[in-house]
């Protein structure tokens, strides 16, 4: 079973990262669907006193951002297009995370910061984050709907495993057992542990619109909530074939097990 404890602290983690990090979003800048950030303004998050010492920084990212073949026009923007001072310069997910590994190590904002831009300047990297804190999500929505679930009529340990197949039945069109079976999830492991950021969303979805609908009161026994779980599940699985052009039981599993993904990401954090 993975170490859902080291999840919940890996989350919590990344929160605090991004409330650290709130106070430089604010001066991010849009442009055709790209954010930059100026140099002078990242600089100064770090630490940098002297603007120029951080435009160092970013003179050694431009020489790797040319050596890998990267577009210097793209990622380090002249400050004119921002109507912004002619020393500075406009830097992309990319060019921020390269300035940043050019920066004093020492300076305790630096790992924050790099973590942070690293995400922005990955989708892979930003996949994983969300799978983490879906996850984390999951647990807690699990245990909020079958908290409703009891109430509303839902008390055995076979009421409640009847309750969770209707769920998949609405949303995979076959029950966990079969469906875990059915996407190769390995044992000792459950779907949740295994799948990608877009089916633990959509599996969160599911749980909260059944236990919302539950809670409202209509719902007196368990085959009402049964049929309520599976109604819920048919709405997710038809948004989920509309956004991703296939049904969930099709949606690939992560080939890094949660326990590696989450140990990874918090030794980043603690780094």
């Amino acid at each position: 079973m993975p170490n859902l404890q080291r999840v919940d602290d890996v989350v919590a983690a990344l929160e605090l990262r991004d409330e650290q990090m709130m106070v430089l979003r604010t001066k991010f800048y849009e442009r055709e669907g790209e954010v930059y950030i100026s140099s002078r303004a990242l600089g100064d998050f770090l630490g940098y006193s002297d603007p120029g010492r951080f435009r160092s920084c970013v003179s050694r990212a431009m020489i790797t951002a040319k050596q890998s073949g990267r577009s210097i026009a793209q990622d380090f923007l002249d400050p004119q297009l921002f109507d912004q001072q002619h020393d500075d310069v406009w830097l992309s997910p990319w060019a921020a995370l390269a300035s940043i590994m050019e920066a004093d190590p020492k300076k305790p904002k630096v790992a924050c910061a790099k973590s942070y831009f690293a995400a922005l300047a990955s989708e892979d990297i930003a996949a994983d984050e969300a799978r983490l804190r879906e996850r984390q999500l999951f647990k807690q929505n699990f245990k909020q709907l079958h908290g409703a679930a009891e109430r509303a009529g839902v008390k055995t340990d076979a009421d409640h495993a009847i309750f969770d197949d209707s769920g998949y039945r609405g949303m995979y069109k076959m029950g966990a057992k079969q469906l875990k079976k059915h996407k190769g999830v390995p044992e000792g492991q459950s779907l949740a542990d295994c799948a990608g950021p877009t089916e633990l969303a959509a599996n969160n979805l599911r749980m909260a619109m059944t236990r919302d609908a539950l809670e409202a009161g209509a719902v007196k026994d368990k085959q009402q909530a049964n049929r309520v779980h599976q109604s819920k599940g048919t709405i997710v699985r038809n948004a989920v074939i509309k956004g991703t052009g296939m049904p969930p039981e099709s949606l690939p599993l992560e080939d890094k097990t949660l326990d590696r993904l989450s140990l990874e990401k918090k030794r980043e954090l603690q780094a």
